[in-house]
């Protein structure tokens, strides 16, 4: 993956922040207009983080369609977030009910904001299994 470019331009801490709280609220209200709003022209999508980079909305878009037309509800709540530069990675618990079923996992989202506080890139780091089970954790017997 090539290094980013960063403008000399960095959004506010403040802004950053803002625009996660947007991301949630929005994905979380199933707001598809106004999660998509906070959005550059072309964002660029990385999920999984392995997975070759996605850009434009046109992807954002697929993502609230698919939860909207499962009948899904969402709430994610972020658990913490750290602020460099531009950048902010976020821990989001994700809890999804679909027909009664209740899912929970954690989501790492790496979000870079453009100058205007809006969001320019995602890459998540996806859990696929059950966070407190072993098979999480790595070699010493510790989460990660």
């Amino acid at each position: 993956m090539m290094a980013k470019e960063h403008s000399s331009n960095v959004p506010s801490r403040r802004q950053i922040r803002d625009a996660l709280a947007r991301h949630v609220e929005a994905f979380s209200g199933l707001d598809r207009d106004g999660w998509l709003a906070n959005f550059t022209d072309e964002p660029e999508l990385i999920e999984p983080a392995d997975a070759p980079a996605r850009y434009g909305r046109e992807h954002f878009a697929e993502v609230i369609d698919r939860v909207i037309a499962a009948g899904r509800v969402v709430k994610l709540t972020p658990v913490l977030a750290i602020v460099n530069g531009n950048q902010v990675a976020a821990h989001i618990d994700v809890e999804s009910i679909t027909g009664g079923q209740v899912a929970r996992s954690s989501v790492l989202e790496v979000f870079t904001i453009a100058e205007d506080g809006r969001v320019a890139s995602i890459q998540a780091f996806m859990e696929t299994a059950d966070p407190s089970s072993p098979e999480t954790w790595g070699d010493e017997g510790q989460r990660g």
